[in-house]
């Protein structure tokens, strides 16, 4: 008779799977299903591909590029880039060659003032009643200097490339009406703003000697860096009408303002009265 008595102390059915293996198989479905739970299915039309300088991404209607140093932005309709350590910023230029240089503020230094000057059809009035005369001739009236623009305002690029500057010639007198209430002469630089003029300052005569009228001047040359003026100086025998001596001046802009590089004398006065 065959011996049907169970193996190991465990009745098995015909057919069944052995306890151990069954206890594998359960686990094996149990970590599979573990690991599946823990996916998410991404559309194509939305991947990011990201790394620590940018992170771009791509869809029908535009590209994005971001990074922490100038991110640009690039649509249908135009780009436009910034960033926190990079900006791009469009700003328009005052072009000097439409002012109005009668109806201008200029340098005070101009006619001996500490604060601007403002023109009013191309001249200034202030008051001086020690060295001023009347603005009417034989007044009784307040006493003024004149400050005077003097035409014609030259224009060429000095201090910003790809710009023009204006020289603006100036007089200042004692309201006198003759040569000898001549004061200053003197050139005001402006540079295009963005908005209206901004004074660079102001060229004055290098060779003044004492006691005798003032040095006139005239621009001979505007380039890149450099502006190049004539001086026409007196002599303590030359008559108003007519400077004998000659030097010419080399300006610059450093430091933020205007300043003399090199005087040279080409021309010393008549040792004679009248030259």
């Amino acid at each position: 008779m065959p011996n049907t008595s169970p193996r190991n102390g465990v009745d098995r059915a015909p057919g069944s799977v052995p306890a151990p293996l069954l206890l594998v198989t359960l686990a094996l479905l149990t970590a599979a299903c573990a690991s599946s739970s823990h996916r998410t299915s991404v559309p194509p039309s939305s991947v990011s591909s990201t790394s620590s300088a940018a992170t771009t991404t791509t869809s029908s209607v535009g590209t994005t590029t971001s990074s922490s140093l100038a991110p640009t932005t690039t649509s249908s309709v135009g780009t436009t880039t910034s960033g926190s350590a990079a900006a791009t910023t469009t700003t328009t230029t005052f072009d000097l060659h439409e002012v109005d240089w009668n109806n201008v503020a200029v340098p005070g230094a101009s006619c001996m003032r500490a604060g601007p000057i403002q023109l009013h059809n191309g001249q200034a009035l202030l008051l001086d009643p020690v060295n001023g005369h009347p603005n009417v001739p034989g007044s009784n009236g307040p006493r003024y200097d004149r400050l005077e623009l003097l035409s014609p305002v030259r224009y060429g690029p000095f201090e910003r490339a790809g710009y023009d500057e204006a020289l603006v010639s100036l007089y200042c007198n004692n309201n006198g009406g003759t040569a000898s209430g001549a004061l200053r002469y003197s050139i005001a630089v402006f540079s295009p703003g963005t908005g209206e003029p901004v004074s660079l300052g102001l060229i004055t005569a290098q060779k003044q000697p004492r006691d005798v009228l003032p040095t006139l001047l005239s621009v001979r040359s505007i380039a890149p860096g450099t502006i190049t003026v004539v001086e026409a100086w007196y002599g303590p025998r030359d008559l108003t009408c007519c400077p004998g001596g000659r030097a010419i001046t080399t300006w610059t802009y450093r430091g933020g303002k205007l300043v003399p590089v090199a005087t040279v004398i080409t021309t010393m006065p008549s040792a004679t009265a009248g030259g």
